[in-house]
């Protein structure tokens, strides 16, 4: 909370007070400067208690869900449908969470009854431009049931391995032929919704991309090389197992997460506790 007389004091100051007044958003006032300062404050506290998340996970609306298409009026898109989008993708983040607090997504390895339950979990909705709204999740398991210590790399590479795949999954339907060592991925639904929502695509940030002055991909995804396996960086964040040159924009995910979803879910193994910030 912050006092009155403090530096905070002038956050949600009305400039255009022509009283020349000051006033005030308390802190109750749901979406205030004070508001989301507490909730970010209590983010890094459960950080600073508890330690460093597990995961972090973006869920997007897709704007061609069954729910949403179904509801529309002739000539309508989804865009002109903020309400039907909003209580629809509530909806399905909803039970995504439940699944991933059951153990649906996130099990043990070699024990499937036994999954990772949940330290703490944090989650912010925003929305895009056109007005389609995401989820950012913050997770942390806990330490004591099959969740490798951040510094047994080798334990913690096999355990990204095992719930986070950036594999391009090829099917008999396409054209380009397999590459060596590649094998083809018999869940086509799994395949046609990887191909759909998970294949990045660069292009130049003056229309709203990746591509700096430079014409460098920001997210990475312009790299060259391929590796058989996940390592991590000099700041701990991981290289993930890329096999093929298919591979190499393919977002991480969750193969299970992702087919429930049916849109954009990205996964990522949080390397760093600068995540919930």
């Amino acid at each position: 909370m912050f006092g009155i007389g403090g530096e905070d004091d002038n956050l949600d100051r009305d400039e255009d007070n022509e009283s020349n007044e000051k006033t005030f958003l308390s802190q109750s006032m749901h979406g205030s400067r004070r508001h989301l300062r507490s909730l970010a404050k209590n983010a890094l506290t459960l950080v600073s208690e508890y330690g460093r998340p597990s995961l972090f996970i973006t869920l997007t609306c897709n704007p061609n869900w069954p729910e949403i298409i179904e509801q529309l009026l002739p000539g309508q898109t989804a865009f002109d449908r903020g309400d039907i989008v909003c209580q629809v993708f509530y909806r399905k983040l909803q039970a995504v969470l439940v699944n991933i607090r059951r153990g649906k997504y996130f099990n043990v390895k070699n024990t499937p009854n036994k999954y990772h339950e949940i330290k703490f979990e944090v989650r912010v909705i925003e929305y895009q431009r056109r007005g389609l709204p995401h989820a950012h999740l913050v997770l942390k398991f806990k330490d004591d049931d099959g969740m490798p210590k951040y510094e047994d790399k080798l334990a913690l590479a096999e355990w990204i391995d095992y719930h986070i795949t950036t594999v391009f999954p090829s099917t008999p339907d396409d054209e380009q032929p397999l590459e060596i060592g590649e094998s083809f991925e018999e869940d086509t639904e799994y395949a046609k919704i990887t191909k759909s929502h998970m294949i990045h695509k660069c292009f130049s940030e003056t229309n709203g991309g990746c591509k700096n002055e430079n014409n460098i991909c920001s997210k990475g995804y312009d790299a060259t090389f391929v590796s058989e396996e996940t390592t991590f960086d000099e700041k701990g964040f991981p290289q993930y197992r890329r096999p093929t040159i298919k591979s190499l924009y393919v977002v991480p995910h969750n193969k299970k997460l992702l087919k429930d979803w049916n849109g954009h879910a990205n996964v990522e193994f949080a390397g760093s506790t600068y995540t919930v910030i």
